[in-house]
């Protein structure tokens, strides 16, 4: 036998064996697609999420910026407009018109373009601090669940801390520490954010760490980093992915009460601060062209996104829980 066949047969086995390893992971993952696709309210929530991603990436396509308009984050406004309804029109001294698609808001704001970018916002906050949040809870709930002992105290005390002060009031308090801007109130949610990932993954890797093949993994002279974040920590993840999901809505929804309640900056397309600007006129009219409006379209639109992405992201973590849950899938 030749050099070459030697190297052929050793390369043909070394695939061979990938892909024997990764059979029973594709297997697990045509089963879970299948399951997802029998779930008629996992598929809504799925398809919700994937309008919201498309809109976040085609936002420039879909609402363009006004020439020479590089705070893209920012919604222009129109000061000769001021407040008028859908499909409103609106002509500039050089005879061009612009359509006002969902209407105008305090000082001529254009709702249309700030509910198109306010799902780029929505996306980059709330993916952020999950993500974050996660990775914080994930290491300090796996190491006080593995190693318990004093490090466990100390870590799950910390943690009783964060979770003895309410969420929303942390969330201000930490905002008007520093000052109003996107950067902080990430920071702030991400801080009220991983104490209960860290209380999650700690019960479940408290469990995992109970079975046999964690037993078998020391008996052989494994090391500890090892067991835990190679045998324990994959199986005791499922129940946080679907909290995380879910928890992707709830950021937002938070995000926008922050944002109503006056911790967003002004002027930033944030759908919870849209909304703020409509809250004088819940019982109010206004005079456009002659007629009166009831301005419902200030906080209909914005409110609308935040119940469609809220609803989308909830339905498809109880997709993924009926799927990652083996009690479930029998």
């Amino acid at each position: 036998m030749g050099k070459k066949e030697k190297v052929s047969k050793l390369v043909s086995k070394f695939f061979d064996s990938i892909i024997k390893s990764y059979t029973p992971r594709i297997r697990e993952l045509r089963l879970s697609m299948y399951l997802m696709s029998k779930s008629l309210l996992a598929m809504l929530g799925l398809c919700i999420v994937l309008a919201m991603v498309l809109i976040a990436i085609f936002a420039p396509v879909l609402a363009p910026p006004p020439e020479g308009w590089t705070e893209t984050n920012i919604v222009p406004k129109n000061f000769n407009q001021g407040i008028s309804p859908p499909g409103s029109t609106y002509i500039d001294n050089n005879g061009e018109k612009y359509t006002y698609i969902f209407g105008t808001g305090e000082d001529g704001s254009d709702i249309y373009y700030g509910v198109i970018w306010g799902a780029r916002t929505s996306i980059y906050i709330s993916l952020i601090v999950v993500g974050c949040a996660a990775i914080i809870g994930i290491v300090l709930g796996a190491i006080a669940g593995y190693y318990g002992g004093k490090l466990d105290e100390i870590l799950m005390r910390v943690t009783d801390v964060f979770l003895s002060i309410p969420a929303l009031v942390l969330a201000m308090a930490v905002i008007a520490v520093l000052k109003p801007s996107l950067e902080n109130i990430i920071i702030s949610l991400v801080i009220v954010w991983w104490p209960s990932y860290a209380r999650l993954i700690r019960g479940q890797v408290l469990t995992v760490r109970e079975n046999t093949y964690v037993e078998a993994a020391m008996a052989i002279g494994a090391k500890k980093n090892r067991i835990l974040f190679k045998h324990i920590l994959p199986n005791a993840i499922s129940p946080m992915l679907v909290s995380a999901t879910m928890d992707i809505g709830s950021v937002v929804l938070t995000t926008s009460g922050l944002s109503y309640i006056g911790f967003a900056p002004p002027g930033i397309a944030e759908w919870g601060r849209m909304a703020s600007e409509g809250a004088s006129y819940i019982v109010g009219y206004i005079v456009y062209n002659g007629h009166q409006y009831s301005p419902y379209w200030i906080i209909f639109f914005p409110g609308m996104m935040i119940f469609l992405f809220v609803m989308g992201f909830n339905l498809l973590g109880d997709g993924l829980r009926d799927i990652l849950d083996p009690r479930l899938r029998r």
